[in-house]
């Protein structure tokens, strides 16, 4: 989860109950190396800036600057399971915010002072189909690969 969440009282224990942790490396490393293992650390690589690009009909990746997860799980002799989802984007609609327009740069903006995207979507509500903040009812598909050993030699190249 984004730091910012645990700084909210109350809320943050709620989270913390529920073993979330920060999205921040000093977070997964104390995580790691405890001892007797069996810990995971999960991470949602696109993020906020994933967020705002995500509608029906779409589908988008950003991975180029995100391999600091790499980096930690050689460092920490962890294994890679990858795993991806199909299907996320069609559950909600998202307001038009194409780049270059005064609400893409105002949610970009914000997007850099609070570290949070701001979407916004809407979808279905509870007794009617026309308009409400439900996700539709969509299928999604989530698929794993085979769990990835990283050895100290990928480590020291």
């Amino acid at each position: 989860m984004l730091p910012l969440w645990f700084r909210a009282p109350f809320f943050r224990d709620y989270i913390m109950c529920a073993g979330l942790i920060p999205s921040d490396k000093d977070s997964a490393s104390y995580l790691l190396r405890k001892e007797g293992g069996g810990n995971a650390v999960v991470i949602a690589v696109g993020g906020a800036l994933e967020a705002l690009d995500a509608r029906p009909g779409t589908h988008s990746v950003l991975l180029a600057s995100k391999k600091g997860f790499i980096k930690l799980a050689l460092e920490h002799g962890a294994h890679l399971v990858p795993v991806y989802s199909f299907g996320e984007n069609e559950v909600f609609d998202q307001v038009s915010n194409p780049r270059g327009t005064w609400l893409r740069w105002i949610q970009d903006h914000l997007q850099s002072i609070m570290g949070v995207s701001l979407p916004l979507f809407h979808a279905r509500g509870i007794f009617q189909y026309s308009f409400g903040l439900m996700p539709y009812r969509k299928p999604i598909t989530t698929v794993d690969g085979t769990t990835r050993e990283l050895s100290n030699e990928m480590a020291r190249s």
